[in-house]
């Protein structure tokens, strides 16, 4: 299994170029996807899935869309939570609990999905910590 290297659209068909800050973290937060990905696979190949379904519930437009995927996701997070220390095992819960915040239409669904990313975060911490 071969990771390819991430791709940053251009900004060449915009008005006007995103500031400098902005472009860095674009790319910092496409890293944190990269290096999350790597250590995902590298400690259990499940938590690629529990990753997809995370992002599929906190990206759904509607709490209907959410809920099939939000039932695995729980089924996940349970299967999982026996698969990894104890830590990560919480860190786990709080994705899911932030993912489902996420989904569907919420008002701050912005700052909802940057709490999202900052779990996932302290998820691969953990993991990190934990696997040592």
């Amino acid at each position: 299994m071969s990771v390819e290297p991430l791709e940053i659209a251009s900004s060449g068909d915009r008005a006007e170029s995103p500031e400098p800050a902005a472009a860095d973290a674009t790319a910092k937060g496409g890293w944190w996807m990269v290096l999350g990905a790597a250590t995902l696979s590298q400690i259990d190949p499940m938590l690629l899935e529990f990753a997809e379904l995370s992002a599929m519930v906190a990206g759904s437009s509607s709490q209907a869309a959410a809920r099939a995927s939000l039932s695995q996701l729980r089924e996940r997070t349970q299967a999982l939570a026996g698969r990894v220390p104890p830590l990560a095992a919480r860190a786990l819960v709080r994705v899911t609990r932030s993912a489902e915040q996420a989904s569907g239409q919420v008002v701050d669904k912005k700052a909802k999905l940057r709490t999202l990313q900052h779990r996932w975060q302290d998820l691969l911490i953990c993991l990190k910590v934990g696997h040592r």
